[in-house]
């Protein structure tokens, strides 16, 4: 058994932390103007970037898991299938209310920052 598929899922797992870390310090300023404080906004962020992600995520890990105990299962048609299946989720994920509502709250603080910039 060969480790490269999973090395793959943790460097894209840890791509994705380093994302949200980086997201999360470039918009420290608009912390205070989220009706939640810092802690608000942080938890808003975490919500609607990974919550998303997580039937992405889930799919490929449990493809690349089945592929290393079944090589035989391993087609193109099965990771475009994979593939349909994990856009789909990342699509419908972004439409559940509690997501769409933090986002809202996350743009609200946003905006609220750039107005007290612009006074």
């Amino acid at each position: 058994m060969s480790d490269a598929p999973l090395t793959g899922v943790l460097i894209a797992a840890g791509l994705l932390v380093a994302m949200l870390a980086l997201s999360l310090f470039m918009s420290r300023p608009s912390w205070p103007y989220h009706p939640g404080g810092a802690r608000g906004y942080v938890m808003d962020m975490l919500l609607y970037l990974f919550l998303p992600v997580i039937p992405m995520l889930v799919c490929v890990l449990g493809f690349t898991l089945l592929v290393q105990f079944r090589p035989e299962l391993e087609s193109d048609t099965a990771r475009f299938v994979l593939l349909g299946i994990a856009v789909v989720g990342l699509l419908g994920a972004r439409r559940l209310p509690m997501v769409a509502a933090a986002q809202n709250r996350v743009r609200a603080a946003r905006n609220a920052r750039y107005e007290a910039m612009q006074k």
